[in-house]
């Protein structure tokens, strides 16, 4: 076994890092080594290109604060729908819910 991981993130790219099943941050671009001598680590590495961050711990990213800088977090509540657009596009209606848009690599904007 290897006490270290590594990995390539790419420009567009964004890694979730997780240890033991826990979030633990983002990982920009570049090469990332990880230690891990027990296999416990875990990078998930997602494309900003699709706006959209679907994750089923989504709300643990969220409550931790890491995306603040990169991502609008939506947390509509039941009488309130989302706009989305897209690169200056309509994309789409939000139910209620959680949501995460990417915002580095696209034109984001939400009316709530």
């Amino acid at each position: 076994m290897f006490l270290f991981k590594r990995f390539k993130i790419r420009s567009y790219e964004m890694g979730l890092y997780f240890r033991d099943g826990e979030f633990k941050g983002l990982l920009g671009e570049g090469k990332h080594w990880v230690f891990d001598p027990l296999g416990k680590s875990r990078v998930e590495i997602v494309s900003q290109r699709d706006p959209w961050l679907v994750h089923e711990k989504l709300d643990v990213i969220v409550k931790s604060g890491a995306l603040k800088d990169c991502a609008v977090v939506l947390d509509l509540k039941d009488h309130e729908r989302g706009l989305v657009w897209v690169d200056n596009r309509f994309n789409r209606i939000l139910p209620p819910g959680l949501y995460a848009l990417w915002t580095t690599v696209r034109d984001v904007r939400v009316e709530v």
